[in-house]
């Protein structure tokens, strides 16, 4: 994991066997690494969390060979403007130069997951389950400046399963991130008590997510809520501050 959050001191390794924590690693290391421990485990049932961080930000003071190649000399190391750089990734403006580096990244980026992809396929190609999500877009994709606008709210989900035989009926679905659980749970036939979680399997028969709550909340800020109502995203207007802990009043927003 290469999150500096991530690290054993904040707690995130509770409930794993075996973690191995990184500061800004790449996804060379991340797979790399990966593949050497389910080598080295290849007779238990496996569960691995893996982090990749390199679409985020150039992790090496070098960005990749294939990055500096494909790329415009002037868009090679992100130059981006001081006020810019002091911003969280979710509140930076639009950049059509960090589109473009966003583009290629990408691109280097499924190159070497593919190799991790090939190596399961080829290992447990009747038994393995493959998730491939985000925690939120880009914010310099869209010049819309909410908080919670289309292009930070709305990302990919990506699932390859032994289990799975047509994708067809998935490629539109609408989902939320509490539907990953309970998804991954059912793939793997592993049973639950109804109303367990807040999330649905996907392929679950009565599964249509045609309304959802999409939140922004953190420490010392306004808290910013969207309603996605059957294709629509309105916005729910409130003035609810959240303090350093988290914790808000949501009193206001109950009445509306």
């Amino acid at each position: 994991n290469p999150g500096w959050k991530a690290s054993p001191g904040y707690g995130y390794v509770k409930g794993f066997d075996r973690t191995i924590y990184k500061k800004d690693a790449n996804s060379k290391f991340i797979i790399n690494e990966s593949i050497e421990h389910i080598n080295a485990f290849k007779k238990m049932n496996q569960f691995c969390f893996l982090n990749f961080n390199d679409l985020h930000h150039n992790l090496d003071v070098n960005p990749p060979l294939i990055t500096q190649v494909n790329n415009k000399f002037e868009n090679i190391f992100d130059n981006i403007e001081v006020e810019e750089s002091k911003k969280k990734s979710v509140e930076r403006s639009y950049d059509a130069r960090s589109i473009e580096n966003l583009k290629i990244k990408t691109f280097e980026l499924d190159i070497k997951l593919k190799q991790l992809f090939d190596f399961i396929e080829n290992n447990y190609s009747n038994n393995h389950l493959v998730n491939l999500f985000v925690d939120h877009g880009h914010a310099f994709l869209s010049k819309d400046p909410h908080i919670l606008s289309e292009k930070r709210t709305s990302v990919p989900w990506l699932i390859k399963s032994s289990n799975i035989n047509d994708y067809s009926k998935f490629k539109f679905l609408t989902t939320s991130n509490v539907d990953i659980l309970p998804t991954i749970l059912d793939i793997c036939d592993i049973s639950t008590q109804k109303n367990e979680f807040d999330g649905l399997s996907i392929f679950n028969k009565t599964h249509k997510r045609e309304k959802f709550l999409i939140e922004s909340i953190y420490p010392n800020k306004k808290a910013f809520f969207k309603y996605y109502n059957e294709g629509k995203f309105l916005d729910i207007n409130s003035d609810i501050d959240v303090n350093n802990y988290g914790y808000m009043k949501i009193n206001s927003l109950e009445s509306q």
